[in-house]
């Protein structure tokens, strides 16, 4: 089964991603010591729970980026004809 996490989480960190885009990245150390540096968590937990949604969240983001570029340029010469009866 999955991580679950609470709608604050997704929030606070969408919001935290939409805010400052350059100063996170997939991997969870740098995010958590980024974190550090924006905001104070009343918890280790908290934190690390953002932490891993952001690196989460944008591993999708670039797995989606990857997708689309290979999704916009296919070879439509290729195709077969269909046959009508």
């Amino acid at each position: 089964m999955g991580n679950v996490r609470t709608t604050h989480i997704k929030q606070l960190s969408e919001k935290l991603i939409e805010a400052y885009p350059d100063k996170f990245s997939i991997e969870f150390g740098k995010n958590k010591q980024s974190l550090d540096g924006l905001m104070c968590f009343d918890s280790k937990i908290t934190r690390n729970k953002v932490a891993g949604y952001i690196s989460h969240n944008l591993g999708k983001i670039q797995k989606l980026k990857t997708l689309k570029i290979s999704y916009q340029n296919p070879n439509l010469d290729k195709r077969k004809k269909r046959r009508r009866y």
